[in-house]
């Protein structure tokens, strides 16, 4: 298996020049380049990129929206489980309707990294835990208060990320079309 010595994407064997990921040419390249070199970061991003590709390769925001999204992943199906079951004295049929709400949230996040989505999750996170100390004298629900600021964190990095890499892509664009 060779990857690119550049983005470190997995190169498919007919490619004989070029990666198909970033564009550097393979031909430079030494081909003792079994594994990728380093976890790759948006300031190691070739120009000309578009959105997607930027983000499923260089994006740190995205990975951290993507383990937020998991733990919004666990804490839903923790709390259908434990609503199904009636494991926990305090946890009805009502709690599918949190179920909900944090799996719709998670899927936001994971899918699209959308702000809002990570600050609702947060918002929603805080006031359940508050309630939930309050109302039955036990700290619950602080995995959702971890998801939120992890969403929250990744989110806005996510964007931050995109608006520094753009004006380098168009400068690196500019080159190569003049």
């Amino acid at each position: 298996m060779q990857y690119c010595t550049h983005c470190g994407n997995l190169l498919p064997d007919d490619a004989k020049n070029f990666c198909p990921h970033c564009g550097t040419s393979l031909t430079d390249a030494s081909p003792a380049a079994t594994r990728p070199k380093k976890r790759l970061t948006p300031a190691d991003a070739p120009g000309g990129l578009d959105r997607t590709s930027f983000f499923k390769t260089y994006s740190n925001g995205r990975r951290l929206c993507i383990a937020a999204a998991i733990i919004g992943y666990v804490c839903a199906a923790g709390t259908v489980v434990a609503a199904l079951t009636n494991l926990v004295e305090y946890i009805n049929a009502y709690a599918l309707l949190d179920a909900i709400i944090l799996l719709v949230l998670s899927l936001l996040i994971h899918l699209l990294c959308s702000r809002i989505a990570a600050c609702l999750l947060l918002a929603y996170a805080l006031y359940n835990t508050i309630a939930m100390t309050i109302m039955f004298g036990t700290p619950s629900g602080w995995l959702g208060l971890v998801a939120g600021v992890l969403a929250v964190i990744g989110a806005f990095q996510y964007a931050k990320e995109w608006r520094d890499y753009q004006p380098r892509s168009y400068e690196t664009t500019a080159l190569f079309r003049s």
